[in-house]
């Protein structure tokens, strides 16, 4: 597997609950925030890589989080001259490093 692939577990993919795009963005998810489970994502990242608008995305990391599968924050990035909003993103349904530490 290329460090590119996505991976979606059968519990995701099944989960009736969410859109085929929020199963998507789970993956993209797990990827970017990798071995910790957490990442840090200004709020164009995800629209502009799956080439929406960023209420299609905000509407899917609600499900995801709503169904229990991510926890994620609005916050701001960068200086106080140069803050770009942005979003913390924490993987719930799998063993990582992250939570183990919490």
């Amino acid at each position: 597997m290329q460090n590119d692939d996505i991976i979606i577990p059968q519990k995701v993919f099944r989960d009736k609950r969410l859109s085929s795009s929020a199963k998507l963005l789970y993956g993209e998810l797990v990827k970017l925030c990798g071995d910790f489970g957490r990442c840090y994502l200004s709020n164009y990242y995800l629209p502009e890589n799956f080439d929406v608008q960023k209420p299609a995305v905000d509407k899917w990391l609600k499900m995801l989080s709503d169904c229990e599968y991510i926890k994620y924050r609005k916050l701001y990035l960068g200086t106080i001259r140069d803050r770009q909003p942005a979003k913390e993103i924490i993987i719930l349904n799998k063993k990582n490093k992250y939570l183990e530490e919490s």
